[in-house]
């Protein structure tokens, strides 16, 4: 089970395939704006079924404010990505 309540970035729970990612009032943010994707890696396994939940506010951006899960990452366009 990967649980995190983002206290603090931990490097070796998570890696950071560009943006902007920082800790900020006790809340994770991305604040790097471009048409492509900056995803936050779990370094953790995931089981064959699981199920994720997590809360989301989008705050900036401008074309684009899109947050989206995705798992089975090899790169942007080899993975499986639900995106609200």
């Amino acid at each position: 089970v990967l649980h995190d309540d983002f206290a603090a970035l931990d490097a070796a729970r998570w890696e950071a395939a560009g943006g902007v990612w920082e800790i900020v009032d006790g809340h994770l943010r991305q604040t790097r704006v471009a048409a492509e994707s900056f995803p936050l890696i779990s370094r953790t396994n995931a089981p064959r079924d699981f199920r994720a939940s997590f809360k989301f506010r989008i705050l900036g951006g401008e074309m684009w404010h899109s947050v989206g899960l995705a798992f089975d990452w090899v790169d942007p366009k080899n993975s499986v990505s639900v995106y609200a």
